[in-house]
């Protein structure tokens, strides 16, 4: 019989056939939300405290005949409704990109960890295409 006893943020998996031990980093964040109403429609926020560092997890905007609360009520049912100034910051500046103001994001603010290596170089490249400028993903991987 598999027995999983939970202790401090290790899983202990005893009984295992080969008897071996598995030690997991288990870290359960709480998925935190902000929605701002925008010209667009409302945008969502879902970000994460990383030991007093927020970061962001996904941007959802509107589509049409989908509000973007709906979609983060499907994508993230357990999502908590919260803030900080960092956020909030992150949230008004977004709300003035899609009002037309020249807004610069730093990807410091973003939660990459999900990222493979090339999406990050993608990700960087794209960052650094100047406001009005226009690319194609073959400048971006003759670049790469």
């Amino acid at each position: 019989m598999k027995k999983n006893i939970m202790k401090k943020n290790i899983l202990d998996v005893s009984g295992h056939p080969d008897t071996m031990r598995i030690k997991l980093n288990i870290v359960r964040q709480i998925n935190r939300k902000i929605i701002k109403p925008t010209p667009f429609g409302s945008v969502g926020v879902i970000w994460i405290d990383l030991n007093d560092n927020p970061k962001i997890v996904r941007v959802l905007l509107s589509k049409p005949g989908l509000s973007a609360e709906d979609r983060v009520s499907e994508l993230y049912p357990d999502s908590q409704a919260s803030s900080c100034a960092e956020i909030d910051h992150l949230a008004t500046a977004i709300k003035g990109f899609l009002e037309g103001e020249a807004i610069e994001f730093s990807l410091d603010v973003a939660d990459l960890s999900l990222c493979t290596e090339f999406q990050l170089l993608v990700l960087r490249a794209e960052h650094r295409i100047p406001r009005g400028s226009i690319s194609t993903y073959r400048l971006i991987a003759e670049y790469l």
